[in-house]
């Protein structure tokens, strides 16, 4: 079931491009939300958004280049929500437990990689847990993605309810910034079940918004994360072993699908090794 009393939200930022939500600021989603006798201390909330904002700016002039007022940034956060759990309601949800055997068999069963993985295991998510697993994301990270040299920032999650609708409330958020865009990891309790999604805004290099990516996430017991988007699965874990490189790395592993009934099955894998320093970066591992 879709988040219906988000729907008046949904329509405003659907149908206005950002110069359109600058001159509409009455109309924009974070005001009307303040509207919404549920919203509780929309002021804090968006003074962290404020505050995120401020420090991905400060930390990208690519960002800067983006044009994106402090007004917009509140408004595309909820886009992103909205979007993002409703991808997790679409058709093309794919369960744990598929993503599971994708992995074991496709990236982890009779192949060579840079960096090793642990096989996935299936539990129940916990908000402390996924507070807990986003926050070893927090920081910066530098890596290869493609022939692309990315500089990510990934901010401490912001541990903070807001009752955003009857049965749903957001228990934490992270903002990031991501090379060639920005967007938000999403903690959120709908009902009795705990969700992590996740939702970016890829730019081109004339500063327009050329992709919008909702995913969401499983989580397991060894601290990792499985990102599901409409096309690419993303198996991502902090290492802190010294012996497989920087002492303290980001891995991602993955690969892109198509999806067959109720099965996905991958058409490309590939896996790419961020460190927290800018320097001696590992390449960009295609997987045959």
């Amino acid at each position: 079931m879709k988040i219906h009393l988000f729907s008046f939200i949904v329509v405003v930022v659907c149908f206005l491009s950002l110069p359109e939500l600058e001159k509409s600021r009455k109309y924009a989603p974070y005001q009307i939300g303040l509207e919404y006798p549920h919203l509780k201390k929309p002021r804090v909330l968006h003074a962290l958004l404020s505050s995120d904002y401020q420090s991905l700016s400060g930390f990208s002039d690519t960002m800067k280049g983006y044009g994106i007022s402090q007004e917009n940034f509140r408004g595309l956060f909820w886009e992103g929500l909205i979007k993002a759990h409703n991808f997790l309601q679409s058709s093309k949800f794919v369960n744990q437990v598929s993503v599971n055997q994708i992995i074991k068999k496709e990236l982890l069963t009779g192949i060579k990689l840079r960096h090793p993985l642990k096989n996935p295991e299936s539990t129940f998510t916990t908000a402390k847990a996924a507070l807990n697993a986003l926050n070893t994301f927090s920081g910066e990270w530098h890596g290869n993605w493609e022939k692309l040299k990315v500089n990510h920032l990934w901010l401490p999650v912001r541990n903070f309810k807001v009752y955003a609708a009857d049965g749903f409330s957001i228990l934490g958020f992270q903002s990031c910034f991501t090379g060639d865009g920005f967007g938000w990891n999403y903690i959120v309790k709908e009902k009795n079940r705990i969700l992590i999604l996740g939702f970016v805004y890829h730019f081109n290099s004339l500063g327009k918004i050329t992709l919008k990516n909702p995913h969401y996430a499983f989580l397991n017991p060894n601290n990792q994360l499985t990102w599901v988007s409409d096309s690419h699965i993303y198996y991502e874990f902090i290492c802190k072993n010294a012996s497989c490189g920087d002492k303290k790395h980001y891995v991602i592993t993955g690969g892109k699908y198509k999806k067959q009934y109720a099965k996905p099955e991958l058409v490309s894998r590939f896996q790419a090794v961020y460190v927290s320093q800018n320097t001696a970066l590992p390449a960009f591992h295609h997987i045959n």
